[in-house]
């Protein structure tokens, strides 16, 4: 499916491997982040895998917010493979032929590989962003000299961190997996033209291939209305007691994520089985709610079991912040940033968290967040902070504080749209409308 305006810039092509609308999760966010950068000062095609059909509505709205798309070019694909398992089996078998990544396989696509090719032909771009599965197409419109290579995560790192708590028979497979994405991800750092980064963690690992030249971070951001000072409040908070919740005088802690996300995932897991049952022990336990896709039958059963609030996935995110005071974060692995902690931090929250819960993120440990390793701390956090709601709320202000000054929307899109006239300035870039 191709939609298009005239053009009236320079040339570029955004190549990312989900649609970027509607944003409710961390990679659409991040992809429209860059995309509304890019689109300032370049004629923008947005090439794009959907799972879903076409929604027109979706299609509307993106290219409401982000004017300098010029066309867009969408091609269903399945990438979801578990409740596939003859696809899963195939992909796993064409990745093991190729001697290539099975996370750049599952993407591989003749109907895109076409439509690109004659894009190629119809189109001069100047440069062209990329993530890692669509890396493969970019070079096809460009040279590997005008790619941006949009590194979400430390790809080969992030597998290598499953491999702890994975079952002895998948480990053969994972850390085949981690071989050759660092190998894939060692050549595009190295080859292409400039490389993004979400924070100095990753940063740090992709200098090390290329060097410092041509490496920049551009921090995670979230659409405006996220970072107004005061959020708007969820209106009926006694909502709680209808959903079967003991009434009580402290503070109301909450979990949100993507549960199908394995980190997230094994997170929740890992808070039911250890941290649930301490806190009911002793002194009454606080309100728990629990929020985000991806929550089975199974888990919402047990959660119930163990007095917990399941709303499960909210369309306005009003309905959960506006209920918590108190947000954890149990991650033991995975990288990049994760989005869910920046958001509920520019939503006032405390979050008590992992060390990994803070990566990428500014923090000061009992300043304006709670860094916790055992289940005992988690507790402890949750139950000094949920019993005494100031001390939550002036540790959620300085964590709100810390977080709107180094991820600030227009501040981030600036510096990057400078990068990239730094980095690729020729005539027709820099005589560029300049954009909003």
């Amino acid at each position: 499916m191709t939609v298009a305006n005239e053009p009236c810039k320079p040339r570029a092509a955004f190549l990312t491997q989900e649609f970027p609308w509607p944003l409710d999760n961390g990679l659409k966010l991040r992809s429209y982040q860059i995309l509304a950068a890019l689109a300032a000062d370049f004629d923008t095609t947005l090439i794009s895998f959907s799972e879903s059909a076409f929604d027109p509505q979706a299609l509307d709205a993106l290219r409401s917010t982000i004017p300098g798309i010029s066309k867009i070019i969408l091609e269903r694909h399945r990438v979801r493979l578990r409740r596939y398992p003859m696809q899963l089996f195939g992909t796993m078998l064409r990745s093991m032929m190729l001697r290539q990544p099975f996370s750049i396989v599952k993407f591989h696509n003749r109907s895109m590989r076409q439509t690109i090719e004659r894009v190629a032909l119809e189109t001069n771009f100047e440069l062209a962003v990329t993530t890692l599965p669509m890396t493969p197409y970019a070079l096809r419109l460009v040279n590997a000299s005008r790619t941006i290579y949009e590194c979400q995560n430390i790809e080969f790192a992030l597998w290598n961190s499953y491999c702890d708590t994975a079952p002895f028979w998948k480990r053969f497979a994972i850390e085949r997996e981690v071989r050759l994405l660092k190998t894939a991800e060692d050549r595009i750092w190295k080859t292409s033209g400039m490389v993004i980064t979400l924070c100095k963690e990753d940063s740090k690992i992709v200098q090390q291939a290329r060097g410092d030249a041509g490496v920049t971070i551009v921090p995670s951001t979230l659409p405006g209305p996220m970072l107004l000072d005061t959020p708007k409040p969820y209106e009926d908070r006694n909502q709680l007691g209808q959903r079967g919740i003991e009434r009580w005088n402290g503070g109301t802690v909450g979990l949100i994520g993507n549960w199908n996300w394995f980190p997230s995932r094994s997170g929740l897991d890992w808070f039911l089985d250890q941290v649930m049952p301490k806190l009911l022990g002793g002194r009454p336990c606080p309100r728990i709610v629990l929020a985000g896709a991806g929550l089975t039958r199974k888990d919402i059963h047990r959660a119930k079991q163990l007095g917990i609030n399941v709303l499960g996935y909210v369309d306005d995110l009003e309905q959960f912040y506006g209920q918590v005071d108190i947000v954890v974060g149990p991650y033991f692995c995975g990288g990049g940033v994760r989005v869910k902690i920046l958001e509920a931090m520019l939503h006032k929250k405390l979050v008590i968290g992992t060390p990994l819960a803070f990566r990428g993120l500014p923090h000061q440990p009992g300043v304006s967040a709670i860094v916790c390793d055992t289940a005992e701390q988690f507790v402890e956090g949750i139950r000094i902070n949920s019993e005494n709601q100031e001390q939550a709320l002036q540790t959620g202000h300085m964590g709100f504080r810390l977080a709107s000054a180094t991820h600030d929307e227009s501040a981030a899109r600036i510096r990057l749209r400078n990068e990239i006239r730094d980095r690729f300035s020729n005539h027709s870039i820099e005589s560029a409308p300049s954009g909003a």
